[in-house]
């Protein structure tokens, strides 16, 4: 296993049907979280979600400039799953600086678009699309597909400027609206990097858990389900 430690960007209000709000946290707060953890403890990976505001996203790039942590892994949170913005819209450009110094990010399709202003509609347009996102800097791009209408199957794409790899699974039944699957694969994917794993193994054994956990998945309330904290 691995030992996790977190930095609280936002506080948000939430439930089943989705995030009703979200309030970032004080910058020199963050800032403060995130230094007392690099002072004490040897960090090998860096799991980042949602930032929000321009200030946080600043925060991080100059602390990572400071501390150099070996491995970055960026989710991309633009939106959540019920389409409330978590990213301000000025803050995209000051995003990419971050994307720069990430080792892998991992966009949906949704924000894919967003970060490269395309449409994707097909394996073809996400092969593309995960051409242009590394030329935003990352070393490699993780671009997932549960947002595309393929039938019965979820397509995703591993890119890293060398290889380019279309990942398949099956769609599982009854299970479309599930709460944090983009959250559990990134964390996953970091949690493999942390034991040695390679780009490539760790987004394919961290996909391969998230498959895993979809499975497991439960309703807790009236609309997304909830996948359970389990050990692998």
């Amino acid at each position: 296993g691995v030992f996790g430690f977190s930095a609280i960007t936002s506080i948000t209000v939430q439930n089943s049907k989705g995030v009703k709000e979200s309030i970032p946290v004080n910058s020199e707060l963050l800032k403060k979280q995130i230094e007392t953890i690099f002072e004490d403890f040897s960090v090998d990976v860096v799991k980042i979600g949602m930032l929000q505001t321009r200030e946080n996203i600043n925060v991080l790039v100059n602390i990572f400039q400071k501390y150099k942590p070996k491995k970055i892994v960026l989710d991309t949170v633009i939106k959540s799953s019920s389409g409330k913005y978590l990213l301000d819209k000025d803050a995209i450009d000051k995003f990419k600086e971050l994307i720069r110094i990430s080792s892998l990010i991992t966009p949906n399709t949704e924000e894919a678009k967003a970060l490269v202003n395309m449409d994707i509609n097909s394996v073809d347009d996400m092969k593309k699309a995960s051409e242009k996102l590394l030329k935003l800097g990352a070393k490699a791009v993780y671009l997932k597909g549960g947002h595309m209408k393929f039938q019965n199957k979820i397509i995703d794409i591993f890119f890293d400027g060398n290889k380019m790899l279309e990942i398949t699974y099956e769609k599982l039944p009854v299970k479309e609206n599930i709460h944090g699957t983009g959250c559990v694969l990134s964390s996953a994917i970091a949690s493999y990097l942390a034991k040695g794993e390679s780009l490539e193994n760790a987004c394919l054994k961290g996909r391969e858990f998230l498959q895993n956990q979809i499975d497991k998945a439960i309703s807790l309330g009236s609309k997304y389900l909830y996948m359970p904290l389990t050990q692998q």
